[in-house]
This record gives structure tokens, C-alpha cells and sequence, in this order.
């Protein structure tokens, strides 16, 4: 770890690392310094199953299949080409609740 904190140390004075980033200002002088392991994993998905308005999951030629609905990063188009940070959650819950009226309404008929 100690050796880590010297790199980036070496970093901030000479104003990159070794993959050319330069945003480095502080040196970090004065530990403990902790580490704890990470794993990548994904963040959001922007792809899938193609829904209606009431969360109901659409075929390739935009008919509802019955009884199938969708919410949450299983569907895809709702965000368009790209999200705003934070609003990931905001669609799983209102679709989420949504696809549940909606199959309650859908049961009723």
C-alpha cells in the first residue's frame, strides 16, 4: 500500500501518471492509510425488452404479448441514448409500481 501511496505522490509531482491523467493537486502525506478490495461490476444497463406506456412487454412488431410486463433495467428505451445520474432508480420504482396496476387492471377485464 505504502509503495501505491508513493506513486501517486510521484504523480502529483510531476503532474501525471503513467496513463497521462493530470488532475493530481494533493499529495497524500499522512496515513494510516486502509485499503479494502473492489470488483468491477455493471453499473446500469441500457438495453431490453421493449415496453408500453402501462409496462406492458412489447414484440418485435410493437404488439403487447399478454400477461408479460417489465420494469427496472430490464427494459430498454426509457432513458433514450444515455441517463441522468440518479434517475435509474426513479424508472424501476414508478414502473414497478405501474406494471403492478397495470396487471391488476389487466386481471380485471
Amino acid at each position: 500500500l505504502q509503495a501505491t501511496v508513493d506513486e501517486f505522490n510521484k504523480s502529483v509531482e510531476s503532474g501525471s501518471d503513467e496513463f497521462g491523467r493530470t488532475l493530481y493537486s494533493t499529495k497524500l502525506e499522512k496515513g494510516p492509510w486502509v485499503a479494502t478490495p473492489r470488483q468491477a461490476c455493471v453499473h446500469h444497463t441500457m438495453g431490453g425488452v421493449t415496453i408500453d406506456t402501462e409496462a406492458r412487454v412489447l414484440n418485435e412488431k410493437g404488439e403487447v404479448i399478454k400477461g408479460l410486463y417489465a420494469a427496472g433495467e430490464v427494459t430498454g428505451g426509457i432513458h433514450g441514448a444515455n441517463r441522468l445520474g440518479g434517475n435509474a432508480v426513479v424508472d424501476t420504482v414508478v414502473f414497478g409500481k405501474l406494471s403492478a396496476d397495470t396487471l391488476l387492471a389487466d386481471t380485471k377485464k
